[in-house]
């Protein structure tokens, strides 16, 4: 019997382990992409978590009907709301991984983790997107308004 409760305890620390690994990374994701509040320390590890899904959600410019505002502070209601608005977000985006609010709201970081993943690439893909787009259209206002100049730059 007393060897169960101490593997029961090895047990809750790998699982332990693994989350406070899974919730590393995903500040570090979020810092990397661009989320710099991830890492203030003074806030709580679900609003550094949960404003980084909502910003990745606005900067993916997708075309989802959900209405997502981080409010930092909000009530346990507001939170599992929130918690619900970021999953119907990312499924109708079409995340491959699954994520259900409660793992959101119980910090099941692991679970947390490849949905964060999906969301900065779809975030980096409509950055690159946005990017092409931008020059493209300075270029062709630069040929509109200085043909001559362009005629000579695309010149050899």
């Amino acid at each position: 019997m007393f060897a169960g409760a101490a593997h029961d305890d090895q047990s809750s620390e790998g699982v332990n382990a693994a989350k406070e690994r899974a919730f590393r990374d995903i500040i570090a994701y979020l810092v990397s992409a661009g989320y710099f509040r991830a890492r203030d320390a003074d806030v709580s590890r679900f609003d550094r978590v949960v404003g980084g899904l909502c910003w990745c959600v606005t900067h993916a410019h997708e075309a989802v009907d959900v209405d997502v505002l981080f409010r930092p502070g909000a009530t346990t209601g507001q939170n599992v709301r929130l918690a619900e608005k970021i999953v119907a977000c990312v499924r109708a985006m079409g995340c491959p991984a699954p994520l259900q609010a409660h793992q959101i709201h119980g910090a099941d970081w692991p679970k947390v983790h490849p949905v964060v993943a999906w969301l900065i690439a779809r975030a980096y893909a409509a950055r690159d997107a946005r990017e092409d787009s931008l020059k493209t259209h300075a270029a062709r206002q630069f040929a509109r308004d200085y043909p001559a100049l362009a005629r000579r730059a695309s010149e050899p």
